[in-house]
């Protein structure tokens, strides 16, 4: 049975362009139509990833103890536990796949590997067994983004969420010692309240499309009868003023489909119905410079030609960019990613914040390599090297399109646990060092895209986008929260409703980190949408992928070992 209508079927895949081939047709577009055994998948992809966080921040409050200090740093650097996250989801999907039967071809698998970022840095935190960095040890108050993504048979469940790590024991209580634990204030509680409540009213605004009250959803989109990327990009930007924060350069909401979750930078779109509202750097650039000079233009009384000529540019920047956001438009029956990260800069002077490559903690001039690669399945080339083409054959096979480190194609689950017990720094597995050896071929060769280790850095308005400044400084208070959501028509659903199918974050794994901001938001629009959230007799409707317990955990991680069962240990 299908989730969608046939006129809704038709009108999604009126949308798509009529220039696709009848293979574009049926991957992009029949591919992607809700059905049973679609939405079975994603549900599967949201409940491993669901776990797999649960597990990972499991690691994260385990990750200090009562020794732990500057000087020892006894405890899991970020690397292991990213590693080990990995491992454990790893096992995970092996687990699944031998209790339960797949289709005929169908991948399963993950669709990034764990990634531990705290503070400033945004991308590429993925340390594999003997590099030289590997990401830190993690301190008391340390603001910590965990990412994750899973797919089954290219329907994907990504999942980030912003932790406040925290040394538990310090705060015990104790005759002689009265201290208590304290919420993370300052510039780092600002850009998380921003991430989080921004997410958090945009699962809302999407969700306006299938779960609405009439009167509420024309009043919360000024009279416009549907949600467009203007009305994302508003929430998104009146949350981080709200806050006093900027938008990092990334962040982005937009319609995911089979295979396509996001990587764009490898994966070609054009031509494919792109619905995107993204934060890009070069067009934040330009309208801080034209807002600026625009600003300066209106001060003057008496303007000159060039001085109306620059507020006419500003004007004529803003309309163009809300016309291109009028035309993504969000319809039932589509998936939706939303991926905000909002990063608390200095107040003053002007300025904004960049995404530039992490060049590492010390003066030596060695950056650390990208230890994240995607393949770009469009580039072919005759490779030389036996270790180059082995490692292609692993990627083929178990990472697909998807964004991956060396170990987790190369090595199993047992082999990688195996190779941390020893001593990851100076054992390196064989069939690690073969695929490290074979990298450079295939990078060199564009056949992997290497994803560089990023940190967010303030900018002042005087210094050009060239500028690297701050590029070692990974002290900047960034937080993340990223969210898949599928939006169920109220035509089609069993109960006679609309709904939200959110596949990652919500209450359980995505709770809130224990920060206080002394600011709020206070547009009427934002709050009604938090607000209807929580109606669940008459607001938007939200029902939430849950984790597996931990039983049920252990019994899916321990059959990946085991002959095939036939009970589902997760349903």
């Amino acid at each position: 049975m299908d989730l969608v209508s046939t006129n809704q079927q038709q009108q999604l895949i009126a949308q798509q362009s009529n220039e696709w081939t009848e293979e574009q047709q049926i991957l992009l577009g029949q591919k992607n139509i809700l059905s049973e055994d679609v939405l079975r998948k994603y549900n599967l992809a949201g409940q491993l990833a669901q776990t797999g966080l649960a597990y990972v921040e499991t690691l994260l409050l385990e990750s200090l103890n009562e020794d732990i200090d500057s000087n020892t740093n006894s405890g899991m650097s970020v690397g292991e536990i990213s590693r080990a996250g990995t491992r454990f989801l790893q096992s995970l999907i092996q687990g699944i796949s031998s209790i339960q039967k797949k289709e005929e071809g169908e991948e399963r698998g993950l669709a990034h590997p764990v990634r531990i970022e705290k503070a400033g840095f945004v991308d590429g935190v993925a340390p594999d067994h003997g590099d030289s960095f590997q990401g830190g040890f993690l301190s008391d108050n340390d603001i910590v983004k965990v990412v994750i993504g899973v797919h089954i048979d290219g329907y994907t469940a990504e999942v980030a969420h912003t932790v406040v790590v925290k040394d538990y024991a310090k705060y015990k209580a104790s005759h002689e010692d009265k201290q208590q634990e304290m919420p993370v204030q300052g510039r780092p509680a600002d850009a998380v309240c921003a991430a989080y409540l921004a997410s958090e009213a945009l699962v809302a605004l999407l969700g306006l499309t299938v779960s609405v009250n009439g009167t509420d959803s024309q009043a919360l989109l000024g009279g416009a009868g549907e949600v467009t990327g203007r009305h994302i990009r508003k929430l998104v930007e009146t949350v981080a003023k709200a806050f006093k924060v900027q938008v990092v350069p990334g962040s982005r909401v937009r319609r995911i489909r089979r295979f396509l979750a996001g990587q764009d930078n490898i994966v070609v779109e054009q031509d494919l119905d792109r619905k995107c509202v993204e934060w890009d750097e070069e067009n934040q650039e330009l309208e801080q410079e034209l807002e600026v000079s625009a600003a300066a233009a209106s001060a003057v009384t008496e303007k000159s030609e060039e001085q109306k000529s620059i507020e006419s540019k500003y004007q004529a920047f803003i309309e163009s960019r809300d016309m291109k956001d009028d035309g993504v438009r969000v319809l039932p029956g589509e998936v939706w990613l939303v991926d905000i990260q909002m990063a608390g800069g200095p107040q003053s002077p002007k300025g904004r914040i960049v995404r530039r490559t992490f060049q590492g903690y010390d003066e030596s001039g060695i950056i650390p390599p990208p230890t994240i690669y995607s393949r770009d399945v469009s580039v072919k080339y005759d490779l030389r090297l036996a270790n180059a083409r082995a490692l292609l054959g692993q990627v083929n096979s178990n990472a697909s399109v998807f964004p991956f480190t060396l170990s987790q194609v190369v090595l199993t689950p047992s082999k990688s646990s195996a190779a941390e017990n020893s001593n990851a720094v100076k054992i390196i597995p064989a069939e690690l060092r073969a695929a490290k050896l074979g990298v450079k071929e295939l990078v060199n060769h564009h056949m992997f895209v290497p994803h560089p280790i990023s940190v967010a850095v303030w900018e002042p308005a005087s210094l050009t986008i060239s500028s690297s400044k701050g590029a070692k400084d990974d002290s900047l208070p960034v937080a993340r929260e990223m969210s898949t959501v599928v939006l169920v028509p109220a035509s089609v659903h069993p109960e006679g409703h609309g709904e939200v199918l959110r596949l990652t974050g919500g209450s359980v794994t995505g709770q809130p980190a224990y920060v206080h901001s002394k600011y709020q938001i206070e547009d009427a629009d934002i709050l009604k949408l938090l607000e209807l959230v929580q109606d669940n007799r008459f607001g938007i409707r939200v029902r939430t992928v849950q984790p597996a317990s931990e039983k049920e955990a252990l019994a899916v991680v321990g059959a990946a070992n085991a002959p095939a069962q036939d009970d589902d240990a997760m349903e």
